[in-house]
């Protein structure tokens, strides 16, 4: 079983990167090949809308994300992880996303199905400065189970967030991220 950790944020060892590692190695200890992936040190375009890839697999463009295509393909189990900028994931993040347009292929009849092998499960983490974070959590939670559920074809969805991160000094004093961290064990 492989497990795939992207990390959409710019401080490659803040609290979403702690967060990231901690899951990882929960996955290690259950059997998984386990890899972290910096979305910030990858060349990844912004999607330009031009929607060649309706007619073929893949994306046009020629930079990192070719062997993210791979690597998504290989995993059973995806983590993305971000903090939280201006109410929303980085831009990092969300170029990434975007991105994931070219794993699909548009259905005649309207709709999409997705070019990823079946039987994944995704775990979306996100981590937040302020301790109001729940304020965002609703909007954003709900927009990644319908691209990871509902586009992706994902068989199993989870997402937490973990607020109020700047009174900490590390993730794992997160009486949330512990709850949390407990679900994601269940679920391997």
């Amino acid at each position: 079983m492989k497990m795939i950790a992207f990390n959409g944020s710019h401080r490659t060892e803040g609290y979403t990167a702690q967060a990231l590692d901690i899951m990882l190695s929960v996955a290690r200890s259950e059997g998984y090949e386990v890899e972290r992936i910096e979305l910030t040190n990858l060349n990844i375009g912004y999607c330009k809308g031009c929607k060649e890839c309706d007619n073929r697999v893949g994306c046009t463009q020629r930079d990192d994300m070719d062997g993210v295509y791979e690597k998504l393909t290989e995993a059973d189990h995806i983590i993305i992880g971000s903090p939280i900028y201006m109410g929303s994931e980085t831009g990092a993040t969300k170029c990434f996303l975007d991105r994931l347009y070219a794993l699909l292929e548009p259905k005649e009849d309207g709709g999409f199905s997705c070019r990823l092998p079946s039987g994944k499960s995704y775990t979306v983490v996100l981590v937040c400065s302020s301790s109001d974070g729940h304020i965002v959590y609703h909007y954003l939670t709900n927009r990644f189970m319908r691209i990871m559920m509902g586009l992706l074809g994902a068989d199993d969805f989870a997402a937490f967030i973990v607020p109020a991160t700047s009174k900490l000094e590390n993730i794992k004093e997160s009486t949330v991220f512990r709850e949390n961290l407990d679900s994601f064990r269940y679920r391997l």
